[in-house]
Order: structure tokens, then sequence, then C-alpha cells
């Protein structure tokens, strides 16, 4: 696995992933453009207009590469139940404070809240 992540790294150093990867990610997440272009870490104003073709930061790349795997978690852990973990990602968990799950998203220390979350939730750690 570590080898898998470092070639990971090493793949997005030399070619980030396009912009477009990024606005599927968050599609897919159910993120509202403020929440993509913080995401992006731009102006929503520069989000709205960037072109779809243009290339992420590798800081960006990652983070995308980072939803993506929290993605695929969140659908095992709900048992491939896409709408139920879709769900949950715009609920008010109590084991986050009462924080809705995707509004945590846009930030690696948030990314990573979540997936624990959903970990002690895959091994019933409540």
């Amino acid at each position: 696995m570590a080898n898998s992540r470092l070639n990971t790294i090493l793949q997005l150093k030399k070619h980030p992933l396009p912009f477009s990867d990024l606005f599927i990610t968050a599609v897919k997440f159910g993120m509202n453009e403020n929440q993509m272009s913080l995401l992006a870490e731009v102006s929503l104003r520069t989000f709205k207009t960037k072109s779809k073709t243009s290339m992420l930061s590798f800081r960006i790349s990652e983070r995308v590469v980072m939803l993506n795997d929290l993605y695929q978690i969140g659908i095992d852990v709900f048992d491939s139940n896409e709408a139920s973990f879709q769900d949950w990602l715009k609920n008010k968990i109590p084991a986050l404070n009462n924080n809705i799950p995707n509004d945590l998203l846009t930030s690696l220390l948030g990314i990573d809240v979540v997936k624990e979350e959903l970990q002690r939730i895959e091994h019933g750690v409540y």
C-alpha cells in the first residue's frame, strides 16, 4: 500500500490532475460552488471562470485523491448504498459536534476527521 501511495505522489508531482477531476469529485460529495472554491483554494469568482481543462496544483490534486479515497471508504462503510452515504454527508452528526461532514471536507484536517468517524462507524465504535 505504501508503495502505491508513493507512486501516486510521484505521478501527481509530474502530472497534476485537471480541474475537471476536482469538479467531478466535488459533485459526488454534493458540494456547492462555494465549497468547491474553498477546496480549490480560489475565490468563488475565479472558480466560476476557471477552465475545466486547466491543471490543479500538486496540493489540490492531492486533496482530490484523498477525497476519492474517502468516498470509497464511505461507500464501503454504508454497504455500497451511495444514497445513504450521501445523506450522511449532508446531515449534522452528533459525534462530529453536530457538524455536517461535507462542511469539513475543504481542509486536510477535516478530511481526516470525517475519515476517522467513518472508521469508527465501520468498527462499531461510537
